[in-house]
């Protein structure tokens, strides 16, 4: 059917489709026009600039693997005197909070956001092809570390600080569920507080 054939709506077309930036950001791009036909051809000028313009992908890039985890001291003194048992110990989930139970949420990506504030980092946890992420945490920047420590080394500045950076590292996330909120349609949801993070 050509576009004379094709009878105009009122309010036009939309047709909407997801790219992602140079650094793995979700970008939703609309386009619109008087017929279908006008509306494609707006979004495929719009792909066009944004990829050679602005290094847009199809598909989120993949994030390089998470610099592998620092034995953990407790540990390593432990199973070098011969108490695997400990040692074993020393990595598994401690138990939840008295009257909770652990969730679990597995993902694949770990991006670390050091905020403005110079003293917290946030944490978000991803999945491939997801809008918003699994879970996020923002803590002082020094315990960060330490709840990463049994996924990756998180890189840090020379004042100990974590850098900011994204990485692909395939981990369960631990959480009980916290304070009563009220989202924004009126029904009541739980904070997650987020505990622990373990590889897959």
């Amino acid at each position: 059917m050509t576009d004379q054939e094709m009878p105009q709506s009122p309010t036009g077309s939309w047709v909407i489709t997801r790219i992602y930036s140079k650094v793995g950001a979700p970008i939703d791009l609309k386009a619109s026009g008087t017929t279908l036909t006008a509306a494609l051809d707006d979004l495929y000028t719009g792909i066009i600039h944004a990829f050679t313009k602005y290094e847009c992908t199809p598909e989120a890039p993949k994030a390089p693997p998470a610099p592998a985890p620092k034995p953990d001291a407790a540990a390593e003194i432990a199973r070098e005197e011969g108490n695997l048992e400990l040692a074993s110990m020393l990595a598994e989930i401690p138990p939840p909070p008295a009257g909770k139970t652990w969730q679990t949420v597995d993902v694949q990506e770990v991006r670390v956001i050091p905020q403005p504030d110079g003293v917290t980092t946030l944490v978000e946890f991803w999945n491939p092809n997801r809008k918003y992420a699994e879970e996020r945490v923002k803590w002082k920047s020094h315990s960060i570390i330490g709840l990463l420590k049994y996924v990756m080394t998180v890189p840090t500045n020379d004042d100990g600080t974590p850098k900011a950076a994204a990485f692909t590292a395939p981990c369960r996330v631990y959480y009980s569920l916290g304070k009563e909120y009220v989202k924004k349609d009126q029904t009541l949801a739980n904070y997650h507080d987020v505990a622990h993070v373990r590889p897959l």
